[in-house]
């Protein structure tokens, strides 16, 4: 049984303090030794202490409680939201607070901080090519 969906992370960042026991943890569960959740496997920490998918985010998901308690106990902050791909259009999503602990929300709500950022990060670019080309620093640029 499971439910097919697409699990997107958003700014999900382990602490400094916790990323060498994630890191093990994440190994040993690829290496078989299921010590964590096994969607663990799926993860890749990289250096800045950001958690990202290795693969697909899409796919025949089991239980999702299990992984947030994981994220929950390795103090992770961020967003967690699940997007049903079947017809019920289903959505939910966690907000991990960094102190191991989550509270449930809106996946639109994850949805709409992304675009939010998206949309700032193309406007700045944005900003800087017009300044390059033109051959002027930004206001306040020496």
């Amino acid at each position: 049984m499971g439910y097919y969906s697409r699990i997107d992370l958003y700014q999900l960042t382990v602490p400094l303090d916790k990323r060498a026991e994630v890191q093990n943890e994440i190994r040993a569960q690829r290496l078989g030794k299921r010590r964590a959740h096994w969607m663990a496997e799926y993860l890749v920490l990289k250096s800045d202490g950001v958690l990202k998918w290795r693969g697909d985010p899409c796919g025949k998901w089991k239980s999702n409680w299990d992984f947030i308690r994981n994220l929950e106990e390795w103090h992770c902050r961020g967003w967690v939201a699940f997007w049903s791909m079947e017809r019920d259009g289903g959505q939910w999503a966690y907000e991990l607070d960094g102190q191991g602990h989550s509270i449930e929300c809106s996946a639109r709500r994850v949805a709409a901080l992304k675009a939010s950022a998206t949309r700032l990060a193309r406007r700045n670019a944005s900003r800087k090519s017009i300044h390059k080309r033109s051959g002027k620093l930004p206001p306040g640029r020496k």
